[in-house]
């Protein structure tokens, strides 16, 4: 588990293979790889803006939905690749 800006940080230095290109998803990202059933139970940062200054989405597998929850907490995270769209 890592805060906002360490997680954010570890997809960014994150290498595939040899590949990097990394970022968190954001929060209908996390809900598509959650449907597809490819995390283990915990909560996930994704990249997008909570409601309030300072926090962001987290999914909670063992909640239904997103919850706002402050960048300095932790959380796990999953990174996707940043694949720009033609």
């Amino acid at each position: 588990a890592r805060t906002y800006d360490g997680a954010e940080q570890a997809c960014r230095d994150a290498l595939v293979a040899g590949v990097g290109n990394f970022r968190l998803p954001t929060a209908p990202e996390l809900r598509a790889v959650r449907r597809a059933r490819m995390l283990q139970p915990g909560r996930y940062w994704s990249r997008s803006a909570g409601r309030d200054p300072a926090t962001r989405r987290v999914l909670d597998t063992g909640r239904i939905g997103l919850v706002d929850v402050p960048e300095s907490e932790q959380a796990g995270l999953v990174c996707v690749r940043n694949v720009p769209v033609p």
